[in-house]
């Protein structure tokens, strides 16, 4: 299963962040067509299926594969679906990429990131949370000691960042922040 994850270069999402990402297999599709976040819809326009994932994750164990649509259940607000992490489908990506390219300045002004964007255009999709608990877990709500033995995937969503808690990324090791 292709795993991937774009890449604008910024002051933040550095080439060390490529440079990490792609040691744990993952390969980063760099665009610069689109600002930030909005990058990863050049995935979309590859076709699916594939895990999209943001370029702050940490895999620290096997990633599930799932079969369906599968988006990020919020950790703050469950109700919503975000974009952090996502199996997409090939008619989903299909899907979605027709409805970006149409106007992307368009969507941009719309909708206040991709996440928000690809809730309201995709419908069905799962949550990886839901299908394989235990496995998805955020670094500020669940690994503030430790990471959680059954962990495969860590995401981070804001701050702090990856690189402000020391990387970490092998199998063997467990996330720490720094003192």
């Amino acid at each position: 299963m292709r795993i991937v994850a774009a890449w604008n270069p910024s002051p933040v999402y550095t080439r060390e962040y490529v440079d990490r990402i792609e040691a744990q297999g993952v390969e980063v599709i760099r665009d610069e067509r689109w600002p930030g976040w909005w990058s990863k819809m050049a995935a979309l326009e590859q076709g699916g299926p594939f895990i999209l994932c943001d370029l702050d994750t940490i895999f620290v164990g096997q990633c599930p594969i799932p079969t369906e649509l599968t988006m990020l259940r919020d950790f703050y607000r469950p109700q919503l679906a975000q974009s952090g992490l996502m199996y997409v489908t090939a008619y989903a990506a299909d899907h979605a990429w027709r409805e970006w390219i149409k106007s992307p300045e368009s969507v941009m002004g719309r909708y206040r990131g991709d996440g928000e964007f690809l809730r309201d255009i995709w419908s069905g999709y799962r949550f990886w949370q839901d299908d394989y608990p235990g496995k998805v877990v955020s670094y500020k709500v669940h690994c503030q000691n430790e990471t959680p033995k059954d962990a495969a995937v860590i995401c981070y969503h804001g701050k702090p960042r990856p690189h402000e808690t020391g990387w970490a990324t092998d199998n063997a090791c467990r996330y720490r922040t720094r003192q």
